[in-house]
Order: structure tokens, then C-alpha cells, then sequence
């Protein structure tokens, strides 16, 4: 009798101790499953953070090397003059970049003020043209740098306009200051926002963010730095904060936040 009351007892006991190792084994398994899931969204954020930087940089380099293609060096303008050299180099860039930037001109010191030189596209030179109302700012921010004051003063100049100075040749040591030192003009570019929503920025998330190069595995947007509420690329409804992975264009770079 003691025998079947001992066994009857182990019995049960038994079928505790396999609850709580059960209990148990599922607390593990629930916490290794949330280990592995954290684990898993870390890498992840990891990878996307990669690809966007490539995605950047790449970014950058595309508007960085199409200025720079449209910079003569100081021998050629030397040799040909400074329209004529400009828009020699515009003949040689146009055939591959053409669609990277609208309007592009040259604004150029006179006196205390600057005179814009606008390309002509249709006759690949520069002519003489009144400074556009929405390039006000871009005006003011170098009337300011050309006489070193006014800083304080200056409204927001649009933030898909670059300007790049060229700089004379500075004097010997000992001779002083000369005619030859600061900016001697500044080649304007204004950033063909068609252009990058509807192709540089598609080609550059379908390499950085697709799968296969198809579809995007993430919804992106692009904004203005200087003011978010303004959307430059969309590339699908953005349901929420959450779920939502911006850009912001910031002149002559993406900057990703």
C-alpha cells in the first residue's frame, strides 16, 4: 500500500516538475526568440545605415564632380578668357551631366556689387542678365563675402543653389596685397530638382535599398534641411513617423538623418 502511495506520489510530482521545466523552457525560449529578434533589428539598423552613407556619398560625388567639370583651370582662362573658358568647359560637360542643373551663370565683381552672366544654352555662352527674384538671397550671401559685412542681413538663399568661387593667384611673400587676391567670380548652379526626384535619387535607392534592384525595401524621403516641411522625393506613402527613413538635401550634399 505504501508502495502505491509512493508511486502514485512520484507520479505526480513528476508531472510538476515537467510543468515548471516546461515553464521554464518557454521563458527561455521567449526571452532567446527577443534576444535574437534585437539582435536581428540591430543588424539591420546597422545595414541600413551603411547603405545610406553609400547612398550619400555617392550623391555628394555626382553634384561635387559636376562643378567640377565646369571649373576652368587658370591657364585656360588666361589663355581664352573668362566667358569663353567657362563655356568651353560647359561644350565639353554638357553631353553626359546636361540634365544635373537648370540654370547656370557667373556672377562676377563690379565694384561693391555683382553682375550675373547667364549660359545661354541654345548658344553655349554667357550674357549679360538681370539677378532673378529667387536668387535674391544667393546675391546678398555674396555682395556680403565680395565687401566682408552684412552677414546679419542676408535671407536664405534656395537650398538647391551652389555657388563656387575662383580665387586669384596671391601675391609673393613680402609684396603685400594685391589687385590678384580674392574672389575673382563665382560660378552659380542651380540644382535640376526634376532631375534628381524623378531620376538621380530612383536609380540611387533601387541600388542602396531594393531588393534585386527592383523594389524598395524601405520608404524614403528627401527634405529641405532649412525647412523639413518641404518634401523634395517621395517614394511611396509614409504611413507614420516610425516606419518613415528621411533625407534631407542640404546644397551640394545629402545629408541622412
Amino acid at each position: 500500500m505504501d508502495t502505491l502511495q509512493q508511486r502514485s506520489w512520484l507520479a505526480w510530482a513528476s508531472v510538476g516538475v515537467l510543468a515548471v521545466l516546461c515553464a521554464s523552457l518557454a521563458l527561455l525560449q521567449n526571452h532567446w526568440i527577443a534576444e535574437v529578434s534585437r539582435a536581428e533589428r540591430e543588424r539591420l539598423q546597422q545595414q541600413l545605415q551603411s547603405e545610406l552613407s553609400h547612398l550619400s556619398r555617392e550623391f555628394d560625388n555626382e553634384i561635387t564632380n559636376a562643378c567640377s567639370s565646369l571649373l576652368p583651370a587658370v591657364p585656360e582662362i588666361e589663355e581664352l578668357g573668362r566667358e569663353k573658358a567657362y563655356a568651353n568647359r560647359y561644350l565639353q560637360w554638357k553631353q553626359s551631366r546636361d540634365r544635373i542643373f537648370g540654370r547656370i551663370a557667373l556672377a562676377v565683381p563690379h565694384d561693391s556689387s555683382l553682375d550675373l552672366l547667364n549660359l545661354d544654352r541654345e548658344k553655349d555662352r554667357f550674357s549679360p542678365a538681370v539677378w532673378p527674384a529667387d536668387w535674391s538671397g544667393v546675391r546678398d550671401e555674396l555682395t556680403a563675402r565680395l565687401n566682408r559685412t552684412g552677414f546679419d542681413k542676408i535671407p536664405p538663399s534656395p537650398s538647391n543653389v551652389i555657388f563656387l568661387p575662383r580665387f586669384g593667384v596671391p601675391p609673393h611673400a613680402g609684396n603685400g596685397p594685391g589687385p590678384g587676391q580674392g574672389a575673382q567670380e563665382w560660378l552659380v548652379v542651380e540644382v535640376n530638382l526634376d532631375y534628381v526626384r524623378g531620376t538621380m535619387l530612383p536609380e540611387l535607392l533601387r541600388r542602396y535599398l531594393a531588393s534585386g534592384g527592383a523594389r524598395l525595401d524601405y520608404q524614403a524621403e528627401v527634405v529641405e534641411n532649412a525647412d523639413p516641411s518641404k518634401v523634395i522625393f517621395r517614394s511611396g506613402s509614409v504611413p507614420n513617423d516610425r516606419d518613415r527613413k528621411s533625407t534631407r538635401l542640404n546644397s551640394s550634399h545629402l545629408v541622412i538623418s
